[in-house]
């Protein structure tokens, strides 16, 4: 009921609602907000991947934190094995911080000296 990655009724990745879900109740096609940059309900959403398949959301709560207040983490897992799909995203409420942390994460050796891939989410046209 609600939460990250696997639940079946909220939160990101989710089945019924929530960022990355099939039903879509957060993504509402209202385009990127005043400011651009993946701004949704609670904040600027982030894009990021290459974190590989171990890390979990509280490793990245602490990759992002020192860039600015992060609100919501999530890792999207295989929904059979529960590893890690090597892809996540981040909510910081601050647009100036979201963009702060793209530009020092982005290409940062991460999961294995993979370079993080950090951008801001994209809305996705004809759903």
């Amino acid at each position: 009921m609600g939460g990250y990655g696997g639940s079946n009724m909220g939160g990101y990745g989710s089945n019924m609602g929530g960022y990355g879900s099939n039903m879509g109740a957060m993504n509402n096609g209202m385009g990127m907000g005043a400011m651009g940059g993946g701004m949704e309900e609670g904040g600027h959403i982030l894009f990021v991947y290459n974190i590989g398949t171990d890390t979990d959301e509280k490793q990245l709560w602490q990759l992002f934190s020192p860039y600015g207040t992060v609100s919501k983490c999530n890792v999207i897992r295989d929904s059979k094995t529960e590893t890690g799909k090597g892809y996540g995203f981040v909510t910081m409420e601050n647009y100036e911080d979201a963009a702060w942390a793209i530009e020092k994460l982005n290409k940062f050796p991460f999961a294995g000296g993979k370079p993080l891939q950090v951008s801001f989410k994209s809305h996705k046209s004809g759903f």
